[in-house]
């Protein structure tokens, strides 16, 4: 990220968004467009729904940002339709079943739910949709992607989308939307979709290895030499991985307190339940003296349980160390 700063509009820069959507499609497995967008994933949220959906999209919820992402398209003034879950449960397919002959344009997901640590099926509910509907697949892999190994072949998301800090182990100030053909013909149909999340025009300019706005180009350049070392180690070492670390945490929470989710759990994220009752406060201070830190409850859940992110370049060695320390605070 100390590389000297490049126009973004110039030779030296086209190569680069070139290398990063090059790795990114083969990590991925997917032949689909890879657009950037100068935002967080939340930017992506909203590109997808101002872009795509012109009357109305089903989104299935289980938790705090499952359920904002059926706010950002109520806020863009889109017919949203909420199909739930309590939270702490995986929104399985059979939630769909009296929904997907309503003529929806999309249908949203959120493939692991970082408010409660619970992944949901994404292949079932994508085997639904498209064997049911003609809706648009809309998938949050913000804790998924480059964590799992995600089928695309399978799957066959007309929206992807994530940002780079999560998985991908980076400072934040990039989302990517892996769109479809599907998506960009639906597209060209829906009125107002504003300028800069305009997923057309990302499109517009990514055929030229360019981004309508000023990108960050220092993060670029880490995300460029990250994608390297992601291949390296392989995407299917590095879901391993991830499944690993999720077992430690699951294991420490079963042991020293409890598991929030009912089953169906995230291999980035585990939620603890508080039966400890513990200041999350004096836990925080306790861990960041040793060099370490994790999350409060979120939303409604905040006080009662807590959460541990596993994800990106974390080792077992330093995952082990968390643990003791944790266990120390107890």
């Amino acid at each position: 990220m100390m590389k000297p700063m490049i126009t973004h509009r110039g030779g030296e820069y086209k190569k680069l968004h070139a290398s990063i959507v090059e790795k990114m499609k083969k990590l991925l497995g997917t032949e689909n467009d890879i657009l950037l967008s100068v935002s967080s994933a939340t930017g992506v949220m909203e590109a997808g729904v101002r872009s795509a959906v012109g009357g109305k999209i089903l989104h299935m919820t289980c938790g705090a940002f499952s359920e904002r992402w059926a706010e950002i398209s109520r806020d863009n003034g889109k017919d949203a339709t909420s199909v739930s879950v309590p939270w702490g449960r995986a929104a399985g397919a059979e939630l769909l079943d009296v929904h997907l002959s309503g003529g929806y344009d999309a249908v949203a997901v959120t493939h692991s739910e970082t408010s409660t640590g619970v992944m949901n099926p994404l292949e079932e509910i994508a085997e639904a949709v498209h064997s049911s509907s003609d809706s648009l697949l809309f998938v949050d892999a913000v804790t998924s992607a480059f964590a799992d190994v995600i089928d695309m072949g399978r799957v066959k998301p007309d929206l992807l989308l994530f940002g780079t800090q999560k998985a991908l182990a980076l400072p934040p100030g990039l989302a990517f939307a892996v769109v479809s053909e599907r998506l960009l013909e639906k597209a060209g149909s829906v009125k107002n979709r504003g300028r800069y999340l305009d997923l057309l025009e990302m499109k517009k300019f990514a055929d030229r290895n360019l981004v309508p706005s000023t990108p960050p180009i220092s993060l670029m350049y880490a995300l460029d030499f990250q994608l390297d070392r992601i291949a390296s180690e392989g995407m299917e070492r590095r879901a391993a991985r991830h499944r690993e670390l999720a077992g430690m945490a699951r294991a420490w929470a079963k042991e020293h307190m409890a598991l929030f989710p009912e089953g169906s759990y995230s291999s980035t994220v585990t939620c603890v339940k508080n039966t400890a009752d513990m200041d999350f406060q004096a836990l925080s201070s306790h861990l960041a003296a040793r060099g370490y830190q994790i999350s409060e409850g979120y939303g409604k859940m905040k006080g009662s349980t807590f959460r541990i992110g596993h994800m990106g370049d974390l080792t077992v060695d330093e995952m082990k160390g968390l643990l003791e320390a944790m266990t120390e605070a107890v």
